[in-house]
């Protein structure tokens, strides 16, 4: 028997399942965990094998119909999901996950075929290009599906205001990677934030690994207009920016990375909030 579940133990709890009596008394094969609206990208599939050990229950961690919360840009919409969703299976994959789930994945030959045929194995998803993203809680607040996304994920690390503090310190948001940098050389690999609201005269410090970084590459989100379906950019400028960085494959082994944001001066003609909306590391072969 295969069950969907929440994406962690404490959502599970808090909605009344109780996964360890249902392993203990093997009740289940497979668990699924997942979110309700949409996909979590960052179920806890460790905590999950690691309950499951001794026993021949598995754990399949599934993606939904879309990703809610994914910024557009730079990459197209199309390729943007594809990357994220080979960086989701792969973290997956490297905490123990032994496949993968799709549910609404309405695929033909020229929708969803590719990310169907790789993410399957770790093998399918060598030298594919990737996004690993920071965790994003997304909380919609208007129009049908608002609310929904609210029981999917308590916790996430993104979107998050920055405030400039005395002790000039700053939130720390963590990313997984699963590639093998030794075995397959990737062609770039690269950090980026979007930060939204930013200006010339904000005063940012970024470490990565604990390394501060320099030479960052700024590059606008274009705004489109939002009444004219498929339109084109209405200018060069708008209210968010990527700051891009170039990094070197050695050092970003697999594992956990941390990547601190540190407001050192807004522009003091600036009264609203600069948010760091999204935190990602993107491979590309």
């Amino acid at each position: 028997m295969a069950v969907r579940i929440a994406g962690s133990l404490e959502m599970c709890r808090r909605i009344g399942y109780d996964i360890p009596t249902w392993i203990e008394e093997g009740l289940v094969d497979i668990l699924i965990p997942a979110g309700n609206a949409g996909t979590d990208p960052d179920a806890k599939v460790a905590e999950l094998v690691e309950m499951c050990q001794g026993t021949d229950v598995v754990v399949y961690p599934g993606f939904d119909g879309g990703l809610p919360g994914v910024p557009s840009g730079p990459e197209d919409t199309k390729t943007r999901d594809f990357m994220s969703v080979r960086g989701i299976s792969s973290k997956h994959y490297r905490a123990g996950a032994k496949g993968m789930y799709l549910f609404n994945w309405h695929a033909g030959r020229d929708t969803r075929r590719e990310p169907m045929t790789q993410v399957g194995s770790v093998e399918t998803l060598r030298k594919t290009d990737k996004i690993y993203a920071a965790t994003n809680r997304y909380i919609l607040n208007e129009g049908d599906w608002r609310g929904a996304y609210r029981r999917d994920r308590i916790l996430g690390e993104v979107p998050v205001p920055l405030k400039s503090t005395m002790t000039q310190d700053g939130p720390t948001i963590h990313l997984v990677t699963a590639d093998d940098f030794e075995l397959d050389t990737p062609t770039a690999v690269q950090l980026r934030l979007r930060l939204s609201e930013w200006v010339r005269g904000d005063e940012l410090k970024i470490l990565f690994n604990g390394k501060e970084m320099t030479d960052a590459d700024i590059a606008y989100c274009v705004a489109v207009d939002p009444h004219q379906l498929g339109a084109s950019a209405v200018g060069s400028f708008g209210p968010d920016v990527w700051v891009r960085f170039d990094l070197d494959a050695k050092d970003v082994p697999a594992g956990e990375h941390e990547v601190k944001v540190v407001l050192i001066k807004r522009h003091p003609q600036v009264a609203s909030d600069l948010v760091l909306t999204d935190v990602e590391l993107v491979v590309t072969y």
